[in-house]
């Protein structure tokens, strides 16, 4: 009763109200009761005072009434308080029957469920999920509190999943199957720890547990989320017949950025010979968007891309690019021939000094006039750190744009929720079903000089197992490509055999790469509609050309992996000796780019026909 009333349910107001008007009429009717049976002769001030005292126990009574021996003998004013009285003590009793026996009714139905999502954890990430329009309604969700809280419990409700819980002592494997976790869908582990997600998957891994077939976990440390999808062992840690994935969610708001948006047209469209992005912010999702982006970089465009950090603080970029991207990090500091990515990528930084001048005026003019006009903006800071919200800082940097007339390209934001803001942001048009679940009521313009636009929505980010179906399938589809061509060769390097294995049992690194040729392949496919355009180029110089784009994406996919040069392969000390420019190469090598050109050909005609 008391949680009714300090939730301010409606249940709980209706009973304190029918209690009070209860207790009022019992009070007055008892009063008058009391008045009645003495004479008015022998009334005085003590002895009035004496009969409203002794009323109040009786009005009191009203709430455990008893049967009458003379039933209708009552004034009115007593038979409606005692009625009263009777239904809110009845209400009363219900009300603590069904708080005793909800955990029981609510483990019941858990018993029953099938082909359901079983949370383990239920922090912000884990409450994103819940929020996202990938999430099946039709399907239940279970949220596993060890911890059995009962914040937890009323956070779950309110975002209509079940809870299991339990005071005892229990093993989380024991609860996974109270939970038929074996009959579930899938498991989510977002506890809001790495480490403690880790100790999950672990005891599921240990247990005599059956996992679902799918296991998704998250892992916010971007350098730890890299080492577990190189580590095989981990990868593999719940058996073969369980998929895991790891969301880290600054890998996956870059990627969802560069799934839509395509830097080399926007380049084109504005008529540059190169992608300039100007990035705000000292955080891992910036950095991720630079790395995605080198890694899609080359097309026809005749000028190598610039990257212009806008921060407070240049020696916090170097050292959070030192910590988890040491190849950005040695470019930064020593952009010297030899140095890793220098001849794909130049990067400049800009210095603020405060963090009120991100987008003070003064500033921008002049890092605007040494830089000239950029292709994009992005936006990535730390709203916690800045107390304003990305939005905030987009919004302000446009309306800086218009009154100095700079900066009048696309503007993207990194926004994870909905939010009052939203009302300022204008997304670009999409053709067919390419628009984003989370852009759909949103404003929409065809000026690229109005546009600021989200990205990293957790509609996109935080997906349930469909998001990515169209990169991993084209993913699957150029691996078999991949082993079909190579099959026939005579090969006795174990490293080039463990790259053939089918994709169920391909090493998550093997995987990975051919993940990132699927997102090459728009960009190869962006290249060729510019060479063939006008057939000005004859096919053989067209996939001549692709294929050169080809290498150097692979080489900078190298590089950023931390990759070097050497005669001798070697995969676990990160050696190639393939990672010089393509007219270097030996014609053997050349073959393997151009027969990816020849296949993206191929699918370009397929495609038309």
């Amino acid at each position: 009763m008391l949680k009714l009333l300090q939730k301010r349910s409606a249940l709980g107001r209706s009973i304190v109200w029918a209690a009070f008007l209860a207790l009022a009429l019992s009070f007055f009717g008892n009063l008058q009761k009391n008045f009645d049976t003495v004479a008015s002769e022998d009334r005085n001030l003590s002895r009035s005072a004496k009969i409203v005292l002794d009323t109040i126990p009786s009005a009191i009574k009203v709430f455990r009434p008893k049967p009458r021996k003379s039933p209708g003998t009552e004034g009115w004013i007593l038979t409606i308080a005692e009625t009263l009285g009777a239904v809110v003590t009845f209400v009363a009793v219900l009300t603590v029957l069904w708080s005793v026996l909800k955990e029981q009714v609510e483990k019941l139905r858990i018993s029953m469920l099938r082909r359901h999502t079983i949370l383990l954890g239920f922090d912000q990430r884990a409450r994103l999920f819940m929020k996202s329009k990938q999430r099946p309604r039709d399907r239940a969700v279970v949220v596993v509190d060890p911890s059995a809280s009962s914040k937890t419990r009323e956070k779950a409700h309110a975002e209509g999943c079940l809870h299991f819980a339990t005071t005892d002592e229990v093993e989380l494997t024991k609860q996974l199957q109270a939970c038929r976790a074996t009959r579930a869908e899938r498991i989510i582990v977002s506890t809001g720890t790495d480490t403690e997600n880790l100790e999950y998957i672990k005891e599921i891994a240990e247990g005599e547990l059956l996992p679902p077939k799918d296991v998704l976990m998250i892992i916010e440390d971007v350098k730890l989320h890299h080492q577990l999808e190189e580590n095989d062992t981990f990868m593999q840690k719940l058996g073969d017949g369980t998929v895991m994935r790891m969301i880290n969610p600054a890998k996956s708001a870059a990627i969802d950025l560069m799934s839509r948006v395509n830097f080399n047209a926007l380049a084109l469209a504005q008529g540059q010979a190169g992608v300039t992005l100007v990035v705000f912010g000292t955080t891992n999702v910036a950095a991720e968007v630079v790395t995605h982006f080198l890694r899609v970089s080359p097309s026809v465009l005749s000028q190598r891309p610039k990257i212009c950090w806008v921060v407070e603080d240049k020696a916090e970029l170097q050292r959070m690019l030192s910590l988890d991207y040491a190849p950005l990090a040695a470019l930064l500091s020593s952009p010297l021939t030899g140095t890793p990515l220098v001849w794909a990528v130049s990067m400049e930084v800009f210095e603020t000094g405060e963090d009120t001048a991100l987008y003070d005026e003064t500033k921008i003019a002049s890092f605007q006039e040494e830089l000239g006009k950029p292709t994009a903006v992005i936006v990535a800071e730390d709203p916690e750190r800045f107390h304003k919200s990305n939005i905030q800082i987009g919004t302000a940097l446009r309306q800086t744009s218009r009154r100095l007339n700079c900066l009048e390209v696309p503007i993207f934001v990194h926004s994870e929720k909905k939010s009052a803001m939203d009302e300022f942001l204008i997304c670009s048009k999409y053709s067919g079903g390419d628009m984003p679940v989370s852009q759909k009521k949103l404003a929409k313009t065809d000026l690229l000089c109005e546009v600021v636009e989200p990205f990293g929505r957790s509609d996109e980010v935080y997906n349930w197992g469909q998001g990515e179906s169209t990169r991993e399938t084209l993913a699957q589809q150029l691996h078999a490509e991949y082993v079909q061509d190579r099959r026939a060769d005579v090969d006795d390097d174990q490293d080039r055999t463990a790259s053939l294995a089918p994709w169920n049992t391909l090493p998550e690194t093997y995987k990975n790469a051919n993940r990132r040729a699927a997102d090459q392949l728009r960009m190869l496919e962006f290249s060729k509609a510019q060479l063939m355009e006008g057939n000005a180029q004859s096919p053989d110089a067209v996939i001549e050309r692709l294929a050169a784009i080809e290498h150097d994406a692979w080489w900078i996919d190298r590089e950023l992996d931390g990759w070097c040069l050497n005669e001798t392969r070697n995969n676990n000390r990160k050696f190639h000796p393939n990672l010089v420019p393509y007219d270097t190469l030996s014609d053997d090598i050349k073959e393997y780019d151009r027969a990816k050109a020849r296949w993206v050909m191929k699918r370009a005609d397929l495609e038309k026909s």
